[in-house]
């Protein structure tokens, strides 16, 4: 690798042809061919086209969402869309990770503000029921989450958006159980991450309005359970 910019991955390799002569080839890696927006103005540009994929899909569906329509919603080039993301996917992708970060900052916003983490199980269900109402009232949201579900990689890890609900739910435990111990905050913790990640989804994307519901309750039940083996430290 030759000095430059460490965030293109430059590649090179050396070719000698048969008279000696030394000829330079350059090649970029596939992983990391797209560019890293790390300046304000790239930052704003990603932002931008972000914003044109909520407008999009909102507006038209999954299918109205093509390089060529974004392109045309933000004034871009199409070719300053690929500089940051290499396909469809990419974009719908990125735009359904940065809503669900932004319902996170909203639920833990509203933990703060009404202090319903405080309420043992009744934070439970208000978490629940606040998320499930953020996703439902956003236009655009349902699809981008249907989407995820099918096309989001196996290894992605979404630690940091974890982590936020993660610190409400140990918000939520702490109120009953304030001496609870690391180990048993970390169990139901995760636990609790989990039904909430998996059967939140279930709740959203069942289109029969009363299975929905009957999802919702069953979330509700076995988060509350989980909750209550925490604070009352059941061993099976």
């Amino acid at each position: 690798m030759l000095p430059g910019d460490s965030n293109e991955y430059e590649c090179y390799s050396c070719l000698q042809l048969t008279d000696g002569t030394e000829i330079i080839a350059m090649s970029v890696s596939v992983e990391n061919d797209r560019r890293q927006p790390r300046q304000q103005r790239s930052l704003k540009k990603v932002e931008k086209i972000l914003d044109a994929v909520e407008v999009v899909v909102a507006r038209d569906g999954l299918d109205g969402v093509t390089t060529t329509s974004i392109a045309n919603e933000t004034g871009f080039a199409v070719g300053t869309i690929y500089q940051y993301f290499s396909n469809r996917t990419e974009l719908l992708l990125n735009t359904h990770e940065r809503l669900f970060e932004r319902f996170t900052e909203t639920i833990r916003g509203a933990a703060e503000d009404t202090e319903f983490g405080n309420g043992g199980h009744d934070g439970i269900d208000a978490l629940i029921s606040l998320y499930i109402e953020t996703a439902r009232n956003h236009p655009g949201y349902l699809p981008l989450l249907d989407f995820a579900r099918m096309n989001q990689p196996v290894e992605t890890d979404d630690r940091s958006t974890n982590d936020k609900l993660g610190a409400l739910i140990d918000r939520i435990l702490l109120t009953y159980a304030p001496s609870m111990d690391s180990d048993r905050l970390y169990v139901a913790r995760n636990v609790i991450l989990r039904l909430l990640t998996v059967l939140v989804d279930m709740v959203l994307l069942e289109p029969d309005p009363a299975l929905s519901e009957r999802f919702e309750s069953e979330l509700i039940a076995h988060s509350r359970y989980a909750l209550r083996r925490a604070i009352e430290d059941r061993v099976p």
